[in-house]
């Protein structure tokens, strides 16, 4: 086994075993849309006719009260971490087609450790990390066979679970058509939404209701002070800004296709005035921004030239893993509930 191989072995151990670290920690706590999400499941399990709720389909909460009904609280919180493995070596699969290995392992620091990552993992939703799961492995797809439907009928599937992945496949798409490939483009939407068109087609349309709904009260959710705070303290212009300049120097397709994704999510953020749940969303958007992250850090050529490599890279890393840990636990702390004290006609708890 190679270097790099044995120490992304490691950062996959140390990753994983930080987040059940969290879990046990903030075990009894959630986000609320964590808890009105099971919520939601219990009520269309039960029948209910039509349903609202921001964001997502009924599909991830169904499926997450099944399994809160079946293994409690543990199971929620096994769910996200079973799914953060499964995106860890997505990432690194997709990191290791398209860049060199010393890449793919700061590349993996900035994703596993990203505050949004540890927060979805620990205390957060299931919906996002299934959404980015189902939207990497499109993208994994494409990067590997360079077809068009099956990535596109995987990125809809992660649709189903969050909205906010249509944002991010509108830098998919976009990657298409300046590529000049606009019948890949077409096919690609095609295959993106057949999910949502057959699931509309099961429950009467309440889904595309719902879509009206939740797009509706997302519009101008935050304000401009807001905006502009969840832009630098995410990380999204930073991220998308420094993508662009390694883009500058490549000019190549991979990193084209992996700054068009996260800068759709800068796009929208500013046009729709939303940025309410950018700390999450961004999740998606540093798993593949963090591959040109990275090459800042990891390439002599890119690398700041009065400081060596490593000591930049290293001092870099280890003042990221200290603020991402210190957001992790202040908004842990703040932002979550006792799911055992949760109110109303059906109380999630043990």
């Amino acid at each position: 086994m190679s270097r790099p191989s044995r120490s992304l072995l490691a950062l996959f151990a140390a990753a994983i075993l930080f987040k059940l670290a969290l879990i046990v920690v903030f075990y009894g706590r959630l986000y609320p849309d964590v808890i009105g999400a099971v919520n939601l499941g219990k009520d269309v399990l039960g029948g209910v006719e039509g349903y609202r709720i921001t964001s997502k389909t009924f599909v991830g909460p169904v499926l997450w009260y099944g399994v809160y009904h079946l293994a409690g609280l543990w199971g929620l919180k096994l769910v996200n971490l079973a799914l953060f493995a499964g995106l860890l070596v997505v990432h690194a699969r997709v990191g290791r087609k398209l860049f060199g290995a010393e890449t793919v392992v700061l590349a993996s620091v900035l994703f596993a450790f990203y505050p949004g990552t540890n927060l979805n993992v620990a205390v957060g939703e299931q919906d996002d990390l299934a959404t980015l799961l189902f939207f990497a492995l499109g993208i994994w797809r494409f990067v590997s066979r360079r077809d068009a439907f099956v990535p596109g009928l995987l990125v809809g599937i992660a649709f189903l679970f969050k909205f906010s992945a249509a944002v991010f496949a509108l830098g998919f798409v976009l990657y298409l058509l300046v590529r000049r490939q606009p019948r890949a483009a077409a096919v690609t939407i095609l295959g993106m939404a057949l999910p949502f068109v057959l699931l509309n087609a099961l429950d009467g349309l309440s889904s595309a209701r719902n879509l009206v709904y939740a797009a509706g009260i997302q519009q101008g959710f935050s304000s401009w002070r807001g905006v502009g705070f969840k832009l630098l303290s995410t990380g999204l212009l930073p991220a998308v800004a420094l993508s662009w300049w390694v883009w500058w120097k490549r000019r190549d397709d991979a990193h084209l296709l992996f700054t068009l994704i996260p800068t759709a999510y800068l796009a929208y953020v500013i046009l729709n005035r939303d940025a309410w749940a950018a700390g999450f969303v961004m999740m998606q958007g540093i798993f593949f921004a963090s591959f040109p992250l990275a090459e800042v850090l990891a390439d002599r050529e890119l690398g700041t030239p009065w400081a060596g490599r490593k000591a930049l890279a290293g001092g870099a890393l280890a003042a990221y893993l200290l603020v991402a840990t210190s957001i992790t636990l202040v908004n842990a702390i703040q932002d979550t509930e006792l799911a055992s004290e949760r109110k109303g006609p059906w109380v999630l708890c043990e």
